[in-house]
């Protein structure tokens, strides 16, 4: 893809208040997903692509890839508000408010795209469908920042049954939408309004520093937004800068006060949500590894046993240890 990068650079900021809600992404789901769905049928998440324009480019927007990106995972994205420039498989996608994009799995895209260097505002619901439910988060784009929510977690693994049905009818069609792929989306979407939701924020809000009140302004700045983005990649440069001081200097802030370093910090802020992960919920090690921002699962063990003295598996199996099979009494 011959597409060249925009100049300038977008920061990604914490997107807080009511639009972050759970709450609020139930109601866009209720309000306006699930009514535009009704209406338009499957062609929702199917929009016509077009040959790239000369002018196509990929801005730089921190966090995000400066080249087309392959998910291992379906992506479902539905755009609430403005016009999301994407690219899909080499080709132009423009997606009004109220329409949708289905990214299947190992397919390049590119979620945000300019025309020369003018940037379209879009607020858009992505909906990542992975075996054990379905990841939500919420992101809105303007010409001076990348807002994004803390992801939620609705874990039910008939959401990802119902992904794999609708894509194979599709499939089956020759991708002409039908009425039973329509029926399955409104399934999906109307079950995940119904799911309870777990926000990882506010799993960590309790693993705050003790002294958390007395900490200077950049550090308690730099460490809430370690607790909103531990899943994403570090980068201590773009951590500073949003703290507005240097690298250096945030460094020492956290040995002062924390004792350790600021990606020493965000592992040990991992690897307390994954302990968690594995005790109270089904969540496979390798989900739970890539939830929790590790790539490759025997990193994240040979961490997790470092931190915690034993390995996730092991944990998992003296928690909640196997029950005995039962043996019926002799007959008498």
């Amino acid at each position: 893809m011959s597409v060249r990068e925009r100049t300038g650079f977008i920061p990604t900021n914490p997107m807080v208040g009511e639009a972050g809600n759970w709450e609020n992404f139930r109601r866009l789901i209720e309000r306006q997903l699930l009514p535009s769905l009704d209406a338009y049928g499957a062609p929702l998440f199917l929009p016509t692509p077009q040959p790239l324009p000369p002018d196509a480019r990929i801005p730089l927007i921190d966090g995000m890839l400066s080249s087309p990106w392959q998910n291992p995972y379906p992506l479902f994205v539905y755009v609430a508000d403005g016009v999301c420039l994407m690219m899909l498989k080499g080709q132009w996608l423009q997606v009004p408010a109220g329409k949708g994009v289905f990214v299947p799995a190992h397919t390049p895209y590119v979620a945000h795209a300019t025309l020369g260097d003018r940037l379209v505002p879009c607020d858009l619901l992505n909906f990542s469908v992975f075996s054990f439910g379905v990841l939500v988060h919420r992101c809105r784009l303007t010409p001076h920042e990348h807002l994004k929510s803390v992801h939620y977690a609705v874990l039910n693994p008939a959401l990802w049954d119902l992904c794999c049905l609708w894509a194979n009818i599709l499939s089956a069609s020759g991708g002409k939408p039908t009425l039973g792929a329509k029926g399955l989306l409104l399934a999906f979407f109307s079950l995940l309004t119904q799911g309870q939701a777990l926000p990882f924020q506010a799993q960590m809000d309790d693993l705050l520093p003790p002294q958390w009140a007395t900490l200077p302004l950049p550090l308690q700045r730099a460490i809430k937004w370690l607790h909103h983005a531990f899943e994403r990649p570090f980068h201590l440069p773009r951590l500073a800068q949003y703290c507005g001081v240097s690298p250096a200097y945030l460094c020492r802030l956290f040995r002062r006060h924390l004792g350790m370093t600021p990606i020493g910090y965000l592992t040990r802020l991992r690897l307390h949500l994954a302990r968690r992960l594995v005790e109270t919920t089904e969540l496979s090690l390798a989900d739970i590894a890539f939830l929790v921002g590790y790539r490759q699962l025997t990193y994240f063990v040979r961490q997790f046993r470092r931190l915690f003295g034993q390995s996730p598996g092991r944990l998992r199996e003296r928690r909640r240890p196997r029950r005995a099979i039962p043996v019926a009494p002799p007959l008498r």
